[in-house]
Parts: C-alpha cells; sequence; structure tokens
C-alpha cells in the first residue's frame, strides 16, 4: 500500500509540473511551428516519389490470362526437387510473370513438369515423377481437379469418344481417360516407353524412344494395328501443310543408327523421305514453323524445308556456350529455351526467321517448351 501511495503522489506531483509548464507556453507560436513541420514533411514526401522510381508488381493472384495475348512457359525443375513451375510470357506486353501456379493454387505444382496442353478450354499438365496430370481454368490458373494413379506420364493426345490418351515411361502402356466419366477408363498395353502422339487419317501414330518402330493404333478401339520401322528412338512427331508426318528419331550410335528426320505418307503409312544426321549427338526437340519448316535442335539449331532431301550441314543457328533444351515457333520466329547448367533459372530466347535474336527472359528452372494461350 506504500508503495502504491507513493507512486500515485509523485504521479500527481509530474501532472502539476507538467501544467504549469503549460501555462507559461506561448501557445501561438507551438502551433506556427506545428505548421511548419507538417509542410516540410509533406514537400520531402513529394520530393521522394519524384524521385524513386516505383517497382513494377506482377499481376495480383486473381488475374486473368487473355486468351490469345500470350504463353505458358513450362519448367520442369529439377528431378526428385519438386520444383517445377510455370511462368507466364504476355506477347502484347513482353513481360514474365513467374511462377503462376503456385501463386495462384498457394500449392506446388510438383515433380518434372513434362508438357501441357489445351484441351476443351482447359490447360492439362503433365507432372511426370508426380505421376499426375493437373488440369486448370487456364484463364486464372485456378486448379480444377487432377488426373491420379499414373506411373510416370509424358504426352497428351485428345481423340474422339471424348477420350484421352496419355503416354508413360515406366507404365509400358497409354492410359485412357474419359471425360465425362472423368475415370481412366482402360489402358493400351504398349511394352514400351511410348512418347509424343498424333492423329491423322483414322489412325493414332506413336513414337517410342527405346523402340525401332513408329506404332500405329486404331483411333476408335485403340488397339496396335501396324507398325513402321523408323530406325531407332523416335521422340517427336508432326504433321505439314501437306498432311505428311515428321519424325524426329534420336538413332542409336551402339548399333550404327544415325538420328534422322522421316516424312511418312500416313495414306500407306511408307517412309516417302529420310534425310540423316551426319553425327551420331542426339536431336533434343524440334517444332514446326509455317507447316512447311522444321527446326530441330542437335546442340545448334537445324533448318529443314518439307521440300528438302537433306538436312544442310550448316546450322542455322550456332548455339555457342548456350544449352538448348525445347524449341517452339511463333509465327515466323522460333523461340528457344536454354537449361543453361540444370541448377539455375533458364532462359527463353526469341529469333526472327534470319536467326537475329529479338528478346531473352529469364525463367524458371530446366524450361522445355511454352504453350501458347
Amino acid at each position: 500500500m506504500w508503495k502504491a501511495s507513493g507512486t500515485l503522489n509523485s504521479i500527481e506531483s509530474t501532472h502539476f509540473s507538467w501544467y504549469h509548464q503549460l501555462d507559461h507556453f506561448n501557445w501561438g507560436r507551438a502551433q506556427r511551428i506545428y505548421k511548419f513541420t507538417i509542410y516540410i514533411c509533406i514537400l520531402i514526401a513529394v520530393w521522394m516519389t519524384s524521385c524513386t522510381q516505383e517497382p513494377i508488381e506482377p499481376p495480383p493472384i486473381n488475374a486473368i490470362f487473355k486468351a490469345g495475348a500470350g504463353a505458358f512457359v513450362l519448367c520442369e525443375g529439377n528431378f526428385n526437387y519438386g520444383n517445377a513451375s510455370i511462368d507466364y510470357y504476355n506477347i502484347e506486353t513482353n513481360t514474365i510473370h513467374s511462377n503462376i501456379y503456385s501463386e495462384k493454387n498457394q500449392e506446388p505444382i510438383g515433380d518434372v513438369l513434362q508438357s501441357a496442353q489445351i484441351i476443351n478450354d482447359e490447360l492439362y499438365i503433365i507432372v511426370n515423377n508426380s505421376q499426375k496430370v493437373i488440369v486448370c481454368n487456364p484463364s486464372t490458373m485456378q486448379k480444377l481437379w487432377s488426373i491420379d494413379g499414373l506411373v510416370s506420364p509424358r504426352y497428351l493426345l485428345a481423340t474422339g469418344n471424348q477420350n484421352l490418351l496419355i503416354s508413360d515411361i515406366w507404365g509400358q502402356d497409354i492410359a485412357i481417360y474419359n471425360y465425362n466419366s472423368a475415370m481412366i477408363t482402360g489402358y493400351v498395353d504398349m511394352h514400351t516407353w511410348t512418347e509424343q502422339m498424333i492423329e491423322s487419317d483414322g489412325s493414332i501414330y506413336v513414337t517410342a524412344p527405346m523402340s525401332h518402330y513408329l506404332y500405329i493404333l486404331n483411333n476408335t478401339a485403340y488397339t496396335v494395328t501396324d507398325s513402321i520401322y523408323i530406325g531407332y528412338g523416335s521422340i517427336n512427331i508432326t504433321q505439314d501443310i501437306n498432311g505428311k508426318l515428321w519424325v524426329l528419331t534420336q538413332g542409336n550410335e551402339a548399333s550404327g543408327i544415325l538420328p534422322s528426320l522421316l516424312c511418312i505418307d500416313p495414306i500407306s503409312n511408307t517412309i516417302i523421305k529420310s534425310m540423316y544426321f551426319n553425327t551420331y549427338t542426339k536431336p533434343q526437340d524440334m517444332t514446326l514453323s509455317d507447316n512447311q519448316n522444321i527446326y530441330v535442335i542437335q546442340n545448334d539449331v537445324y533448318k529443314i524445308n518439307i521440300a528438302d532431301t537433306t538436312i544442310p550441314s550448316n546450322a542455322w543457328h550456332y548455339a555457342g556456350a548456350r544449352n538448348y533444351y525445347g524449341i517452339e515457333s511463333n509465327n515466323t520466329d522460333i523461340v528457344l529455351f536454354d537449361a543453361k547448367d540444370y541448377n539455375q533459372n533458364g532462359a527463353m530466347l526469341i529469333y526472327n526467321s534470319n536467326a537475329i535474336l529479338q528478346l531473352i527472359h529469364s525463367v524458371g528452372i530446366i524450361p522445355n517448351g511454352w504453350v501458347r494461350y
């Protein structure tokens, strides 16, 4: 009680002293000082605002990605690190918005983003080592659902009957996913690793990196009906303006089989043109530009017109110190993806048809391509 009382007396004494000082203070002078101080602070704030560049912030997580305005850049990430990502490249503004899936959904994509495709206005993202396909709304990147229970998915092909085919490395089969039931309804037993697929003239053509053959499926029953000997190691397939198929193979040095670019007639299922690379270096990827020029990464980048009969001896573009991992086309421009050392962020480079660099952007780890949207 005594300590409390003493404290109260001290407080009252302090208050009295403070009020006593106020009685002798010039209030007019205090107001003038106060106003002058506020004025100076405002001037300083205005000066700092005018001299400081505002940081450019990325769009908020509820951003709308306008169809036709850009592309989703696919970044694999490191195996077993779970650091795959998707960046958005706005072609109209020439800007990159990084890691849009994780930003929107507050979760990582997963481990090794292999490929993606827009089907029925939905973005299907194949996450190879996470054994799933994530389906998103492409305008918002909001996750809608996922296709689970896969072994090691690689690529997608939308077919008739509301079905989606999913190729696989270790599963040795192709999964059949039905949109209506939202279930995997069956499998096509392939006995080998399957990769890219394309549908033409009532048949589905399936590449197989560990096989001597390009496989042909019926497009309704999904049974293997035929195969075409292609040398070894088909990885990419596309179709030109004349309806011909083009298949890129990696060859097999141990068996003396060079990598090749093959032209196939889907009507007769015969090879009508074979072009071979002059080294055993495995091609990495290819893209078709303007439906008539094929660009292939074999360390450097080679340009082959569909009328050519041989692969040019000189590269269209020399890689130098760059580690090109994927390639896409955008009208007549060619988009190359540099994986660098596979650990740091990669780069996206856009060249015009004369192989002149137009722009370069930093993107995620191990970029392998993009999906236009």
